[in-house]
């Protein structure tokens, strides 16, 4: 006796894409630079990029002598990360973390003493090439949301956890980055 099997029933593993979906980068990036329907809801920050050499390890400044990572505070060509680094514009959109009392500025109870940690996420388009050992600068905003002139760093924040957001058929839609202030 044959088994009957259902007309939809597929033999490849992969979901088939199908015009009912959304297109989740499409809407990705509409959030950030806007559409007809919404307006844009990024922000310019300052991607800190990590000069690598060709075994993928970090170039060292002239300042970090030990090459332990610490370089020299008043390092002008490193500002004291130690290492050689790019910077370039990136849109992102940011989303603080936490509880109302440590958003009031409530210090957190530690063993050593008080300490206040913060903590946000930050969404990237899909495009952003990152990695976990680089570093995201917010810069100074006027108070309508205009860059300061000449452009001033005003956070630096590192990342604990990269999270590429996939769909079913497995390319990357966006990309989470869970950080703390450094």
């Amino acid at each position: 006796m044959a088994i009957k099997r259902n007309r939809f029933y597929r033999l490849e593993s992969t979901p088939r894409v199908t015009q009912k979906e959304l297109d989740l980068r499409k809407e990705a990036k509409d959030t950030f630079m806007g559409s007809v329907y919404e307006i844009p809801k990024s922000f310019k920050v300052m991607l800190r990029k990590f000069r690598r050499n060709e075994n993928k390890y970090r170039i060292p400044c002239s300042c970090n002598v030990a090459k332990e990572g610490q370089g020299h505070q008043k390092c002008s060509v490193c500002l004291g990360e130690g290492y050689l680094w790019d910077e370039h514009y990136v849109d992102a959109f940011k989303v603080d973390i936490g509880s109302d009392q440590e958003k009031a500025g409530a210090s957190l109870l530690t063993e050593i003493g008080r300490s206040k940690k913060q903590f946000c996420k930050f969404y990237v388009q899909n495009t952003v090439g990152i990695d976990y050992e680089d570093k995201i600068i917010e810069l100074a905003l006027e108070a309508d949301g205009a860059l300061v002139k000449p452009e001033r760093r005003h956070i630096i924040w590192t990342i604990n956890t990269l999270n590429e957001k996939r769909s079913d058929t497995g390319r990357i839609e966006y990309i989470i980055l869970y950080c703390r202030k450094y």
